[in-house]
């Protein structure tokens, strides 16, 4: 029991014992914010107030305080000089020097009761503890409150009585605010664990995810709002989430980060700078892997400061930084970026500049010449009807001139430049897309076309000029506004511009040409699959696009052959690679490793070269050049030798089996115990003959194709674009608007870190 102010308290406990009953019980004066006394019940003292209120039922609170004692002592009488005391002393003063009697009652450590709801619920030890209060005191605990204040609100304030009592209802009804027994003195502070939640609510929802100002806790309105949640919501300060609640998240979340990159091997990063609105530059990094269920994960490692110079060279001192707090520049694979100069300049030589021919082996030779003489395309690989090249290892490779760069250049920007390659190449498009533009700005100031608009219930898109795919939506948004209705738009303008019939038609073809375009920029920036797996495919759908597209437009050949000859140039790794020519070391995503992942992504496989039309020997070709360059890469985990692998008789490796439909357990089982099991080639040959077309993560996660499966480890993290970076930079303007340009850096830098990694919460 507790009391306020310095009245006689018997029983009171002023050592160890209460100050952890008041520290676990929570007991703070609610109107002083003083600690409460805290004893051992005191039934005397219970009987007297009995008497005197005339209660009918005792109400039970805070049971669960009592859940860590092993022994529970209990006041059952007085003595006064050796004299047992009848009744309660009516005056205070008759308290003094009297000895207290205790029943030593066993307690219940160990067992929880802050979970507990009904009678019977509660520990053995516990209930005869009530059995025995109910026995002295002679009035039964009902489960429910009752006094003169209790009674006088039922009887004249009947709707407040509701309130509260379904307030009370509804909180033990919570399970969220129950407070745990796990819960040690150090964890409840001087500050109650239900306001604790109630400020970590508010930061993690209101201030992080929907990013509300901070000072919105002190506005007058917010508190009324939240004490009608909560009667007992006691204000917050700003100052305080600044200084207490938002490094407290920080640095959870960075625990959770550290201890996830400490369970991988390999990762990627993507990386770009970015200016805020008072022009101060940062440098973010973001590192992406694929966890132990196969499935893309994102963390966002550091937002900071990036002064000048804006260089390569602090570009890369930055980016070590942040890698050696993390302890993981060892386990970069790739790195992510435009193709800004100073990105490039960054990485150009790696992380490891004394270290790159030991960590960067990889081949981007010209595709080899073979003698295989195949006439058909058979639906099935097999891998003796290939010639197989001899396999170079690691510690093989010497001077190897030809070794493509540690940086990847971002897929969605040099696509979004051979866009703008063509629109600015084909004269006719850049007249056209002129109008369009001269409407959308007049469509947003004039307030005739926009009651005119609004009436047609539609509307024209702005265009930003480092986005193509805003022309592409703003033409989209006029061609759907109807050739009359836009007719008698346009008239409405001080300056009236015409659109012609060829205008609308070269509209049209604009939309039919790019539209490839647009659907593949959208789906390369997805952040739940695997992305490069995505870049070979794309490519080959939009030189088959163009080359289907060119014979049947009428005003759209010059963009058509001006975007054929960018994706040549800008991708001319790939390009020549799918054209089996010679790659130079300076061609634009020369990197094996696109290959790689498209054919080790179940949904694609050799399935994109059948879009290309090639012929039988020339596919194949292309076939066994790729599964070369995926064999490599798995020698390089295995330090096999050349002669151990191809030595076997690759001939007498026999087709898989039938397999039951919807049976996966043996899906790979005619290999599972065979000795060739460690050899790429069976593992290889098992997973581009396997039927079976499931997602990325889900296929891999079931797989057991061991060895093949580590290469989809560290391939499977590498990003098509530095899209996730850029997520980051749009959270950190919407979180920097133009009403909170004076949010002080650090906290600027905290608050975009948790909004980007608010999963993590």
């Amino acid at each position: 029991m507790t009391r306020i102010g310095n009245g006689v308290f018997p029983t009171e406990l002023d050592n160890e014992i209460g100050e952890h009953l008041r520290t676990r019980g929570e007991e703070v004066s609610e109107h002083y914010g003083e600690p409460q006394r805290c004893g051992w019940l005191d039934l005397p003292l219970i009987k007297y107030a009995s008497m005197i209120n005339g209660y009918t039922a005792l109400f039970l609170t805070k049971l669960d305080v009592l859940d860590t004692m092993a022994e529970i002592k209990v006041a059952t009488g007085y003595k006064k000089n050796g004299v047992e005391l009848q009744n309660y002393p009516a005056l205070g003063n008759k308290m003094h020097d009297i000895e207290v009697e205790y029943v030593l009652c066993p307690g219940w450590q160990g067992q929880s009761t802050s979970k507990c709801r009904t009678f019977d619920s509660l520990p053995e030890n516990a209930r005869r503890y009530v059995q025995f209060i109910e026995k002295s005191v002679g009035i039964p605990d009902r489960h429910g409150t009752y006094s003169n204040f209790i009674k006088h609100l039922k009887r004249i304030h009947p709707n407040e009585y509701e309130l509260i009592a379904s307030s009370d209802a509804a909180y033990l009804n919570e399970e969220e605010n129950v407070v745990s027994d796990d819960r040690t003195i150090a964890d409840l502070g001087n500050i109650k664990y239900k306001q604790n939640q109630f400020i970590l609510s508010i930061t993690k929802n209101l201030i992080i995810k929907c990013g509300l100002p901070l000072n919105i806790v002190e506005h007058t309105s917010f508190r009324d709002f939240l004490k009608d949640c909560h009667l007992k919501y006691e204000p917050v300060s700003s100052k305080k989430l600044k200084g207490a609640v938002i490094p407290l998240l920080k640095n959870n979340v960075l625990g959770i980060i550290h201890e996830a990159l400490n369970n991988i091997d390999y990762l990627t990063l993507t990386v770009d700078g970015w200016f805020d609105r008072r022009c101060r530059s940062y440098l973010g990094v973001t590192c992406h892997f694929l966890d132990s269920k196969m499935m893309p994960q994102a963390y966002l490692m550091d937002f900071l400061r990036f002064r000048s110079p804006h260089n390569g060279e602090s570009i890369l001192r930055l980016t070590g930084d942040v890698l050696n707090r993390f302890n993981i520049k060892e386990k970069v694979f790739k790195i992510i970026t435009d193709n800004a100069s100073s990105m490039i300049n960054a990485y150009k030589f790696g992380l490891f500049t004394d270290e790159e021919d030991d960590v960067f082996d990889y081949q981007t030779h010209p595709m080899s010449n073979t003698n295989s003489s195949l006439d058909d395309c058979d639906d099935d690989i097999q891998m003796d009807n290939f010639q197989m090249m001899d396999v170079r290892y690691a510690d093989d490779v010497e001077d190897d001139e030809s070794l493509p760069t540690f940086r990847l250049s971002c897929f969605l920007h040099s696509l979004q430049l051979c866009v703008r390659d063509g629109m600015q190449n084909a004269s006719y498009t850049s007249k056209v897309l002129d109008k369009c533009r001269i409407l959308s700005k007049l469509s947003h100031k004039s307030s005739k076309i926009a009651d005119a608009l609004d009436q047609l219930n539609k509307s024209i898109t702005k265009t930003n000029v480092t986005r193509w795919n805003s022309d592409y939506m703003l033409i989209k948004s006029i061609l759907s506004i109807g050739k009359n209705d836009l007719e008698s738009i346009v008239t409405l303008m001080e300056n009236s511009i015409k659109f012609s019939n060829n205008d609308i038609m070269i509209l049209q073809e604009i939309i039919d040409i790019l539209e490839p375009f647009y659907d593949i920029s959208i789906k390369c920036q997805s952040e739940k699959i695997v992305t490069a797996s995505l870049v070979v495919p794309a490519i080959v759908h939009l030189m088959v696009h163009l080359r289907d597209l060119k014979e049947h437009v009428v005003f759209g050949t010059k963009l058509v052959q001006q975007l054929q000859l960018s994706i040549e140039q800008r991708f001319a790794g790939i390009v020549n690679r799918i054209k089996q020519l010679n790659i130079e070391e300076n061609d634009p995503f020369n990197d094996s490793v696109y290959f790689i992942a498209a054919v080790l992504d179940p949904s694609f496989k050799f399935f994109w070269l059948r879009d290309l039309k090639l012929p039988a020997n020339a596919e194949n070709r292309l076939k066994q050049d790729v599964i070369q360059l995926i064999l490599d890469e798995m020698n390089k985990d295995l330090k096999l030798s050349s002669t151990k692998l191809f030595d076997k008789n690759i001939s007498s490796i026999t087709k898989p089996r039938k397999r039951k439909i919807f049976s996966y357990d043996d899906v790979y089982g005619g290999y599972s115990n065979d000795p060739m099991v460690v050899n790429p080639v069976a593992e290889l040959e098992a997973y581009l003959n396997d039927p079976i077309r499931f997602s990325f993560s889900e296929y891999w996660c079931r797989s057991q194709l061991i060895q093949l499966k580590k290469l989809v480890v560290h391939i499977g993290c590498v990003q098509a674009s530095s899209a996730p970076i850029e997520r980051v930079f749009s959270c950190a303007g919407l979180i920097l608007s133009s009403r909170r340009t004076r949010l002080n850096e650090t906290l600027f830098k905290d608050l975009v870190f948790l909004k980007a990694n608010q999963a993590l919460l």
